[in-house]
């Protein structure tokens, strides 16, 4: 896999999906070299796989992992609100207005990451300042947090309709962004966020899968949920329905994915899977199918591009449809792909060794 990898690796550094801001798109367009607008969760994800990629570089910190921490806190922090917008000032379609809970999250978390690797307190400080905000602005009584916050109007509110506007269980993910806030910061309300979400969540995971018909959609709740299952990865170590809850949740998906076959794929839950399915066997909850997981690993390799143009070579597809890949490169799955295939030749070496902090 060592070529795959490092193909991909090279895309996210050198094909312009990262812009000179140091922001990063969402897509790139493989048909009209398009590429899309920037966004907060993207540039955040793309923080996290260059620091990630260091163990390539014997440690070597990565330029475009500053200048995209820099872009954060220069462009998409909201200094009156403490919180990161879901995209910077001047976006067409009002986004830079709305500050969305799980972007927050993945923002904040990113930066902790980026001041453990710079021992740059600034980025640590921004970081606690979101994570205040989320629990003073948006926490609600019940252990959850309201989606979405009006950076202009200074309200939290629940978009219905959407479940990205709704509260909802892949919130949990962020509790990873909130324990690891706590650690670095060692405020307590950091820890008890997470404890409370961790137990909202686990009331209510079962009704989110059901109800949908359509195959992208489903598959689109599928990454949502995987989303919910990655968050209950340090809980398996506090309780045993943590881990329960990780080994029904594993099955659901499987089932999904095999009544859906062919009909739609993505490469980030193909990803979120295959890491899903190591953790669980590293932590004693459900045994690896090697067989399923050998497979699952080659799946993911289908969706890489190769290419002589440097803007597509190397990067993954955001998905298929009926076995057609859609002329999007993603530089999140492609940062999620590139880290399941380096954990599956790690199990295959021996076992896992990374622990759930180093997940993108």
């Amino acid at each position: 896999m060592n070529s795959c990898i490092h193909a991909g690796l090279r895309w996210l550094s050198i094909s312009g999906i990262q812009h000179e801001s140091g922001g990063v798109a969402e897509f790139l367009r493989t048909d009209t070299r398009e590429y899309l607008p920037v966004s907060t969760s993207a540039t955040a994800y793309y923080i996290d796989s260059q620091l990630w990629s260091r163990r390539f570089t014997r440690g070597v910190l990565p330029a475009p992992a500053v200048r995209a921490g820099q872009f954060l806190v220069e462009h998409v922090f909201d200094a009156s609100r403490e919180l990161f917008a879901s995209a910077p000032s001047g976006a067409e379609d009002g986004s830079a207005s709305l500050a969305y809970f799980v972007d927050c999250g993945v923002a904040l978390r990113s930066l902790v990451h980026l001041s453990d690797a710079t021992n740059d307190q600034g980025y640590l400080e921004y970081a606690e300042r979101c994570g205040l905000a989320l629990h003073t602005r948006m926490n609600t009584v019940d252990g959850a947090f309201f989606p979405l916050y009006d950076l202009e109007a200074d309200r939290a509110y629940e978009e219905l309709g959407e479940w990205s506007g709704e509260m909802s269980v892949p919130q949990l993910k962020v509790g990873l962004a909130f324990l690891e806030l706590y650690k670095a910061t060692g405020r307590g309300e950091f820890e008890h966020d997470a404890e409370a979400l961790r137990k909202w969540c686990l009331k209510r995971h079962e009704s989110f899968l059901g109800g949908e018909v359509d195959d992208v959609k489903v598959v689109d709740r599928l990454h949502a949920y995987c989303d919910f299952l990655e968050g209950l990865l340090p809980g398996v170590a506090l309780d045993a329905d943590s881990g329960r809850v990780l080994q029904f949740g594993l099955l659901r998906v499987e089932n999904l994915l095999d009544d859906i076959g062919e009909e739609y794929q993505r490469c980030d839950v193909m990803a979120q899977i295959l890491r899903l399915r190591m953790y669980a066997d590293k932590l004693g909850v459900m045994e690896l199918e090697c067989t399923r997981a050998e497979k699952e690993a080659a799946m993911i390799t289908e969706f890489q591009m190769q290419s002589t143009d440097p803007r597509t070579d190397g990067g993954f597809a955001h998905a298929r449809k009926r076995g057609q890949v859609i002329p999007q490169l993603d530089p999140t799955a492609t940062a999620l792909a590139l880290q399941a295939l380096e954990m599956w030749d790690q199990t295959e070496e021996g076992g896992l060794r990374d622990d759930w902090e180093v997940l993108v």
